[in-house]
């Protein structure tokens, strides 16, 4: 709205001006008239007006008179002069005493006069701003935080603002002044000075360590930008900001994010601790960090690596020490971080365990723990005598338990691609076993399997008849043997395994009590497996190191898997030589093997091994039940041939009972001629000719029963060797590929009990900000449920609601880096806290980039304060190119906001945050998502 003054005797010339304004302005304008000396006083006495218009000649005074009084008092009010009298030299002294505009009364100048109100409304508001500018920038270089400078081109100060001495701790600005400013600069010099090259116009910014008054060091950020003074010389103005509690804290993000990026993508658990020990030994400017592991079986403690150490190699060949007396065992029974200033006078360790350290004046000791298990600790380590600080102790405690959890999410995920590996591996040594039906080039591919997974020195197989053991391949150091290395005695571990059927493991021969009185050709470790197939110990596999060596539960596990697959390729090997004569059954028994390689449902595979069985055995009818561990019971599964299911049993059979269960119990084949359907609980109704011959044959793997194979014949049938022994490796085959399918139901429960783990670790880290007092209790529950249900009105994949899901989650993670007392502040924030809780989004996407799951889930904790017209934080987007994601969280997110109860305001009404939300489309709301969102608030009545 604009207030105009206008002064003139005449009501018509009065009437004309207001009319032609009114054709400019509209119903933005207000005018009063002013014809007489009272009212022009009280005019000046109570003056809001934004342009006068006046005439020259008047009753009671003139135009100049008027000029004078205005601009006396309200300089800032522009005056023009429509007049129908006057002449050059009133018009010159009137633009002197500051007239912004003169026009003479006329038609024309009528229709002018709006023109150059406009012009002189414009050219005041640009004058007043133009002053308000000055006055700010007058305040802000005398009262901003950053300091500003300008200085010559030989480093002489010319002048510094106060920030800049207080920042630099001098004592005053001329003290400062007198310092030239390449000494304040570390690493640079009046010869190396970066702003010696720069031209007039060149912007220069750089980042340095600066030397404070008192000796102190600080990081600084400085811009400078060359310019040419009175005397077109060379000058630099520039700004320097303090940016060293910055530097701190990228150091101490970008330490926490190599080192979870590290243990989530490095499988070498020593890479991982060399990175975590370098990284906590710069953080705390330390000399050294070592760690140590503890090994919860034998009560020691291990070295696993370190840094900064003179001799790093002594301290990693350092043996196991007992625990009683070290720092670590100290750690483990206190819980907690130790700080100890002098380690040779302190309860936590003994002085002669100290003493392996000398270098080490005092050290830090940080916990590796996590879900009630002691993994080992951390010793940060000072080579001088250091007193450890109350912020030196917190900031080991935050490191200890987030290294803690990061260091067993890496264990957990290394265990995990140790059992994926473990399965590739058998999965690619069982298509290489299946690739050849040689004897001797499968026991040539199990030993070098063997060498290439685990790089053993040597290794032997020896085949079994349930008598006597005969030489099959041997391996040294990767090469093949047609001899072996050593010959099996009849009592030791070779023979005592083929016996036994069971696996023996020596970590030491020379502390075994099978060679006390034998010394046998190497001092090192043995472990030695059996071959399997068909219930009966086929063969006998020997791996063996030439130094002690405790072989670890995955290794055995590798081992059994592999002897197992070993033992079925032996005797496919021998089936091979026996059954040349049938090539239906050679056919059948690859079918079985391929459908048990590519598929893990054990229906599929069940069902091709009772049609295999059908037509290769020549069977009427097969039934296979499998056994159920948790009831020792048999449960019928699969039916195929003459005989249906509806014949079999419904019930569960204990062992013992039936035929079925006699054949369980005795894992042993059971053939009975002359058959009754009631000795096997067949329903008599359900079978038009009973079955004569009945042959039960168990499914065992691994020693495990499995099941029962039954098969029926209607005609006559007596089963000789080569039909039982077919039979046999078609039940074998068929307890492999039922073990197969458990094992791998039980990895993918694994994997979904570790994904789950990680959807509770991101619930753990949102709730952090309800526990920090930050958001009422509750919100992310609500927001979560809101905003997935939004999400599926628009969003048609239900996968990438998960990355929706997550991100909601993880919306304000960013905040944990906001410091409390900006992010707790009960009343309202100052602009330069305002920057810093803006860079919220900033810290979530440096904190969860390095994480390569989140990353898709990134979206809406990076971009949901972005706003549709451009006016949002922290990259300004605008439109479509902000994510859909983030443009659906923002109304959830301001939704619950205002409608919850908060310390400085009371929630609002919903339909007052429906009102507010509707004004806002186009402006922060998607104007499109928008209506959307309002309609999944009707049908959500419970939030209104």
């Amino acid at each position: 709205m604009n207030r105009l003054l206008i002064i003139d005797d005449n009501p018509d010339d009065r009437f004309l001006v207001i009319r032609y304004l009114r054709r400019e302005f509209g119903e933005h304008l207000e005018a009063d008239e002013v014809n007489n000396m009272a009212q022009f006083e009280a005019a000046l006495d109570n003056f809001n007006y934004d342009l006068v218009i006046t005439d020259y000649h008047l009753r009671w005074t003139d135009g100049l008179q008027v000029l004078h009084h205005i601009k006396e008092r309200y300089s800032d009010c522009p005056v023009i002069m429509f007049t129908g009298t006057g002449n050059e030299e009133i018009v010159v002294q009137a633009l002197k005493a500051g007239l912004d505009d003169y026009l003479l009364k006329s038609p024309k100048n009528y229709a002018q006069l709006p023109v150059a109100a406009r012009i002189a409304l414009h050219s005041a508001a640009q004058q007043r701003s133009l002053r308000e500018l000055e006055q700010r920038c007058a305040h802000l270089v005398a009262e901003v935080p950053i300091g500003l400078l300008r200085m010559k081109e030989d480093g002489t100060f010319l002048n510094v603002n106060p920030a800049l001495v207080e920042m630099l701790h001098y004592p005053d600005a001329e003290t400062l002044k007198q310092t030239p400013v390449h000494t304040l600069y570390v690493d640079v010099t009046d010869s190396n000075a970066p702003w010696m090259h720069m031209a007039e116009g060149d912007v220069l910014t750089f980042t340095a360590r600066m030397r404070c008054y008192d000796k102190r060091f600080i990081w600084a950020e400085t811009s400078l930008r060359c310019v040419l003074d009175a005397d077109d010389e060379r000058v630099f103005d520039g700004s320097v900001r303090d940016i060293t509690a910055q530097q701190e804290r990228a150091h101490y993000l970008s330490s926490l994010a190599q080192i979870t990026r590290l243990a989530l993508q490095e499988s070498d658990r020593h890479k991982v601790l060399t990175v975590v020990a370098e990284n906590l030994q710069a953080l705390f400017a330390a000399d050294s960090c070592y760690i140590t592991e503890w090994d919860e079986d034998t009560q020691r403690v291990l070295p696993a690596t370190a840094s900064g150490l003179e001799d790093i190699h002594a301290y990693l060949i350092l043996e196991g020490m007992p625990a009683e007396g070290t720092l670590t065992a100290s750690v483990r029974r206190e819980k907690r971080v130790l700080s100890v200033p002098d380690p040779f006078n302190s309860p936590y360790i003994l002085p002669e365990i100290a003493q392996k350290f000398p270098m080490v004046r005092s050290v830090l000791a940080l916990p590796l723990s996590a879900h009630g298990k002691f993994y080992g600790m951390i010793g940060i380590g000072f080579h001088t005598p250091h007193s450890f600080s109350e912020k030196e102790i917190s900031l080991a405690s935050d490191l200890s338990a987030y290294i803690s959890l990061v260091f067993v999410t890496s264990v957990l995920l290394q265990e995990t691609r140790q059992h994926l590996s473990e399965l590739d591996a058998v999965h690619k040594a069982s298509l290489q076993l299946t690739d050849s039906l040689d004897q001797h080039a499968v026991l040539e591919t199990i030993l070098l399997q063997i060498y290439n997974l685990l790089n053993i020195n040597n290794g032997h197989i020896f085949l079994f008849d349930g008598k006597q053991l005969t030489f099959g391949i041997a391996m040294m150091n990767g090469n093949i043997s047609t001899r072996p290395i050593a010959q099996p005695r009849e009592n030791g571990a070779t023979m005592q395994t083929a016996l036994s059927g069971k696996p023996l493991i020596i970590d030491s021969t020379r502390e075994h009590e099978l060679y006390a009185n034998y010394m046998p050709d190497f001092d090192g470790a043995l472990a030695c497996f059996p071959l399997r197939a068909g219930g009966q110990v086929r063969g006998v596999l020997n791996v063996a190191y030439e130094q002690p060596h405790h072989f670890l539960a995955h290794e055995i596990r590798m081992l059994e898997l592999l002897a197992d697959q070993a033992a079925i390729a032996i005797q496919n090997a021998r089936l091979y030589d026996d059954v040349q004569r049938s090539l239906q059954r050679l056919q059948s028994l690859r079918t079985i093997d391929n459908t048990i390689t590519v598929s893990m449902d054990i229906s599929i595979t069940l069902g091709v091994v009772l049609e295999q069985i059908l037509r290769q055995l020549g069977v009427d009818a097969a039934a296979l039940a499998l056994f159920q561990p948790a009831t020792t019971s048999l449960q019928y599964m699969m039916v195929r041939g003459r005989l249906s299911e509806s014949v079999f049993p419904k019930h569960t059979i204990r062992l013992g009972n039936n035929l079925c269960g006699q054949v369980a119990l005795r894992r042993k084949p059971l053939i009975v001629e002359d058959f009754n359907p009631e000795s096997n609980e067949l329903t008599l109704s359900e079978i038009d000719t009973p079955p004569k011959i009945y042959v039960g044959l168990p499914l065992v793997a691994k020693g495990n029963l499995q099941g029962v194979l039954e098969t029926y014949f209607f005609d006559a049938f007596h089963p000789n060797d080569d039909w039982l022994s077919f039979a046999n490796t078609l039940t074998t085959q068929t307890a492999i590929a039922i073990e197969n399918a458990q094992l791998f139901e039980s990895l993918q429960h694994s994997n979904f009990e570790l994904e789950l783990a990680y959807d509770q670790t991101l619930e753990g880290w949102a709730r952090t900000m309800e526990w920090r007092g930050t958001e009422p209790p509750g919100h992310i529950s609500r927001i979560v449920e809101l905003c997935l249900t939004f999400a599926r009105r628009v969003i048609q994949d239900e996968k990438h609601l998960v990355d929706i899901r997550r991100g909601t989650l993880l919306h304000d993670v960013g905040k944990l880096a906001i410091p409390d007392e900006i992010l707790l502040k009960p009343g309202p924030l100052t602009d330069a806290e305002w920057e810093i809780m803006r860079q919220h989004p900033v810290y979530a996407r440096e904190l969860l980039y390095p994480i390569h799951f989140l990353r898709r889930a990134l979206v809406i904790p990076y971009a949901h304060h972005e706003h549709w017209d451009g006016s949002g934080y922290p990259r300004g987007l605008s439109g479509e190119r902000i994510p859909l994601e983030a443009r659906i969280f923002a109304l959830v997110d301001v939704w619950d906001a205002l409608t919850s109860e908060r310390p400085y305001r009371p929630a609002w009404p919903p339909e007052k945050v429906i009102e507010y939300i509707q004004e806002q489309a186009g402006k922060l709301f998607d104007p499109n998502l928008t209506p959307i969102f309002l309609d999944v608030l009707r049908t959500r009545p419970v939030h209104f």
